[in-house]
């Protein structure tokens, strides 16, 4: 079953914690003064099985109090009766409000373009992780929580993973299938086993250390950076079973904007922008030549490779496919092959238009609002707000 939605986990997912949570325990026992400290790395070494014993004592953060007594739990594991209890309470304070405060909270590696990635590509985000309000303020304070159509947070839906009811009233929320979701997280007790067990896809975000064996069908991820392309994968049904060449990777990231294998759309189009536009200007020059010639079938490989991909499904319900079709109604019909959608930018909120010259360019520019109200019209959706044009 094709995916329709992608849902996150978030801690070591889509953020982490910084320094560290071991880091920040450290921080709040020299608060109280404790004289024996450990180091950092000794307090995380225990985070993972802290949860574990937390969940498995039934404190799952179920709401904003409970949340506070998971965290008190968790923490009674970690710090391991290094302080008195009247110390323990102020450090869990510490810990507690730390969280919520921006500076202890950083993006994982590719967030956004990896986010902007699977947005081109027509799919809707969500986030399930067991949080409570701090978590969706770290969302807003790092810019990205614009990327999601919806948040599941334990503490406001009063469902904690791995209760397969959580993943239960996502698909509800959302009206999909549970074949029709794609969960992405780093526990493999958490995310991976109950996504599964509920019928749902999983990818597991791990990076699998030398002689390691990720465990049978389950997709295996060492970097969010992957994602798209195993995303991609699905959608394509010709790539579900075939790994493309790095140079077929390239040129299908060069036409929708994703990610190759082992690079974010950003620095793609950063390190290819020149030669995307040398190669659009040989397009529009072959295009011109071939109407002085009065041909009446296109020769240039792109639109027909576009036109392959389309009818493959790659770009199937996405905006670019839409305004790809819909292009010679979309701006005036003695303009249209004059001018090509390049690519949709900045969270899908930029288009950018390449003109076959300048006096294209000044009839678009008089055209903007027009064409906007027409890219709304046809899309059924108002995130295209900007029009960049580039002479090619």
């Amino acid at each position: 079953m094709k995916i329709s939605v992608v849902s996150f986990d978030l801690t070591n997912t889509l953020l982490r914690v910084k320094p560290s949570i071991g880091a920040i325990c450290v921080e709040a026992m020299r608060a109280q003064k404790i004289a024996e400290i450990p180091e950092a790395k000794e307090f995380d070494a225990r985070v993972s099985a802290a949860r574990k014993t937390a969940l498995a004592n039934k404190n799952s953060p179920t709401s904003e109090t409970r949340s506070r007594k998971y965290w008190q739990a968790m923490l009674w594991e970690i710090f391991a009766g290094r302080c008195s209890n009247a110390q323990f309470a102020a450090a869990t304070e510490f810990v507690y409000k730390s969280l919520a405060e921006p500076e202890h909270w950083a993006l994982m590696p590719h967030v956004e373009a990896v986010l902007e990635a699977l947005k081109f590509l027509g799919l809707r985000l969500v986030v399930l992780s067991n949080g409570d309000s701090r978590w969706g303020k770290a969302l807003a304070d790092k810019n990205v929580l614009q990327f999601f159509d919806g948040v599941f947070l334990s503490a406001k839906t009063g469902l904690a993973k791995p209760d397969p009811a959580a993943f239960d009233n996502l698909c509800m929320s959302m009206k999909i299938e549970r074949g029709e979701l794609l969960h992405v997280g780093d526990s493999m007790a958490a995310d991976v086993v109950p996504a599964k067990k509920f019928g749902a896809q999983a990818a597991w975000l791990h990076a699998l250390s030398p002689g390691e064996i990720p465990p049978d069908k389950i997709p295996t991820i060492a970097s969010l950076a992957e994602l798209p392309g195993l995303v991609r994968a699905n959608l394509v049904e010709k790539f579900a079973t075939t790994k493309p060449s790095r140079s077929v990777g390239n040129m299908l990231a060069a036409l929708s904007g994703i990610p190759c294998d082992d690079m974010s759309p950003r620095k793609y189009r950063e390190l290819d922008r020149e030669k995307e536009i040398k190669i659009s200007t040989k397009f529009i020059k072959a295009s011109e030549e071939r109407r002085e010639r009065g041909d009446t079938e296109p020769r240039e490989a792109a639109p027909l490779f576009k036109k392959v991909l389309i009818s493959h499904g790659f770009f199937a319900n996405s905006l670019q496919s839409i305004i790809q079709q819909h292009w010679a109604e979309i701006v005036p019909s003695k303009l249209a092959d004059s001018c090509s959608p390049s690519a949709l930018e900045n969270s899908m909120s930029t288009l950018r238009i390449f003109c076959a010259n300048p006096i294209v360019r000044q009839e678009l520019e008089f055209q903007k609002s027009n064409i906007l109200k027409k890219i709304a019209k046809f899309t059924g959706s108002d995130k295209v707000k900007k029009i960049i044009y580039e002479i090619g």
